[in-house]
C-alpha cells in the first residue's frame, strides 16, 4: 500500500467514525470499532488530560468523557496517570503517538492501533466497575488507569 492509499483509508476511517458516532447520537447502533483519527479531523470539544496541541479535540460524546494522551520520544506528557469515570458513561481514548503499537484496554480487551503521527481512539462503554489499565501493548507503556464507579 502506498502511503498516499494509506492516508486515503485513514481518511475513510474518519468518516466512518463520524458516521458510527452520528448514529449513536441518534440511537442507532451501541458500540464504536476504534479508528485511527488524523490531526485533520475537525470536531471541536473540551477534553481532559494533556493532549497534542497540533491535533484539534475530539468531540465528547452525550454522557461520556474524552482523555488526550500524548506519548513521544518515550514520556508520556500528561498531568495523571488516573482517569475516574462514572458507570454507564463513554469513554474516549485519544492517543497521538509517534511510534507503531495498539492501545490495549485491559479488562474490556478493547485494541485500537497507533501510528506515528496519528491520533488513535478507542472508545467503549464504562459498563463495568472496577480499575481498568490502558498501555501501548508492545512498548509495554501503561498510559493510565481509569477507575469506572
Amino acid at each position: 500500500m502506498t502511503r498516499e492509499e494509506a492516508r486515503r483509508s485513514r481518511r475513510a476511517s474518519v468518516l466512518l467514525m463520524g458516521a458510527v458516532v452520528v448514529g449513536l447520537v441518534t440511537g442507532c447502533g451501541d458500540t464504536v470499532a476504534p479508528a485511527a483519527v488524523p490531526p485533520s479531523a475537525t470536531p471541536a470539544a473540551p477534553s481532559s488530560g494533556a493532549s497534542d496541541d497540533d491535533a484539534p479535540p475530539i468531540a465528547s460524546p452525550p454522557n461520556g468523557t474524552v482523555v488526550s494522551i500524548l506519548f513521544e520520544r518515550g514520556r508520556l506528557a500528561r498531568k495523571s496517570d488516573q482517569v475516574e469515570v462514572g458507570r454507564g458513561s463513554t469513554v474516549l481514548l485519544a492517543v497521538s503517538t509517534d511510534v507503531a503499537d495498539e492501545i490495549h484496554l485491559h479488562g474490556y480487551e478493547r485494541v485500537a492501533p497507533t501510528n506515528p503521527g496519528d491520533r488513535a481512539v478507542l472508545q467503549f462503554t464504562a459498563d463495568r466497575s472496577g480499575v481498568y489499565t490502558a498501555e501501548l501493548e508492545r512498548s509495554g507503556v501503561r498510559l493510565l488507569e481509569v477507575t469506572v464507579s
